[in-house]
């Protein structure tokens, strides 16, 4: 125990770095265009929505062990309809919001498109959205403009070599 009144503290310092917002795999303007694409398609009969029904949600609250009674399984199956309509009227400015309000039903509306398509609850196709050709496209066309870009520095190397 005589040795230990000679001991130093040992400090550890943790270097903590500022944290750096990821950056999505969708910009806005891609979430955006999804978005238009998924309303356009519900609007026009292109795709059909199966959204979660009481008899379902009866169901699962059964498996996961709970009680849920038909009066609420009814009152959540129509909560979630009113959910959907209204993000629906959001996005689409047929109800009056914020641009806050708006991008926060942008982003609930998208995640609820996740997850309708996650549960096989969407039927169609809403989406022309090819992102493998647009990548070819803009591959095609970047390979021509270096091929051009080449061919201008070789001619101007030769006139300037060339008496």
């Amino acid at each position: 125990m005589e040795g230990d009144e000679h001991k130093t503290e040992e400090k550890t310092s943790i270097h903590v770095s500022p944290k750096v917002e990821a950056k999505p795999i969708f910009s806005q303007r891609e979430i955006r265009r999804i978005i238009k694409d998924f309303i356009s398609a519900w609007i026009s009969g292109q795709i059909k929505l199966s959204l979660v029904t009481h008899d379902e949600l009866i169901a699962y609250a059964k498996r996961a062990g709970e009680n849920l009674n038909y009066k609420e399984a009814i009152q959540h199956e129509l909560d979630n309809k009113a959910t959907f309509q209204s993000l629906i009227g959001i996005c689409s400015g047929t109800i009056k919001a914020t641009q806050e309000e708006q991008q926060k039903a942008m982003c609930d509306l998208f995640s609820y498109i996740l997850t309708l398509r996650n549960g096989d609850r969407i039927q169609g196709k809403f989406m022309d959205y090819e992102l493998e050709e647009r990548i070819h496209r803009l591959e095609d066309g970047l390979s021509i403009t270096n091929n051009l870009v080449e061919q201008i520095v070789e001619w101007l190397y030769r006139g300037k070599v060339e008496p």
